[in-house]
């Protein structure tokens, strides 16, 4: 009897260190994780979105004073970025506070605007919360843009060329990939207004 004792004390033994090592793999690839995200670009998906066609009406109310939004409000810039986000995501949330720093970096070189999905009062909450300034979102309660562009996932971004035109959507994970995605769009302006001026 004794044996038997022995060699179940063994077997949890052995199976706490297993849970132990798996666990400590979890950490690891949670680590790896956190060190290469920032250096992974967006995922693109170019053929969700007619690049190239105009830019459709923008369904959505202004969170500075709850008016009719209309995309001029936001873009002024040739070159735009504008993010679909949830109040529901916790990766909409890391972005949400990314933006507003990644906005004034940018400057008047491009527009940075998020178009938030939640009731209103939600998306008051989570720009308050996120540090989103007031002056990038459009709340769009039902989510009717991003649906009728064909943008099924949250978080996205979608690049907005010469003010008005689409250019290419993607599935993003964290601030650093919109910042990649960003400056790619930017140095392809820069490269196709270095090639119309040879």
């Amino acid at each position: 009897m004794t044996v038997f004792w022995v060699s179940y004390g063994v077997l949890w033994l052995v199976l706490g260190v297993q849970g132990f090592a798996f666990l400590e793999v979890i950490r690891q690839i949670g680590l790896l994780r956190k060190q290469i995200g920032p250096y992974q670009g967006a995922a693109l998906v170019p053929t969700k979105i007619d690049m190239g066609d105009p830019l459709p009406e923008l369904t959505a109310i202004t969170a500075e004073d709850q008016r009719t939004a209309s995309w001029s409000d936001y873009i002024g810039a040739p070159v735009a970025m504008v993010l679909f986000l949830s109040t529901h995501c916790l990766t909409c949330r890391d972005i949400a506070e990314g933006a507003g720093p990644l906005a004034r970096e940018v400057g008047d070189e491009a527009s940075i605007v998020a178009v938030v999905e939640g009731e209103r009062e939600e998306v008051l909450a989570f720009a308050r919360e996120t540090g989103l300034p007031a002056n990038l979102v459009a709340i769009d309660e039902a989510g009717v843009t991003a649906k009728g562009l064909g943008i099924e996932w949250s978080p996205a971004a979608l690049s907005i060329r010469e003010h008005d035109t689409l250019g290419t959507a993607a599935l993003v994970n964290d601030i650093y990939q919109v910042d990649s995605f960003l400056s790619e769009e930017l140095a392809r302006r820069s490269a196709d207004l270095a090639g119309s001026t040879a």
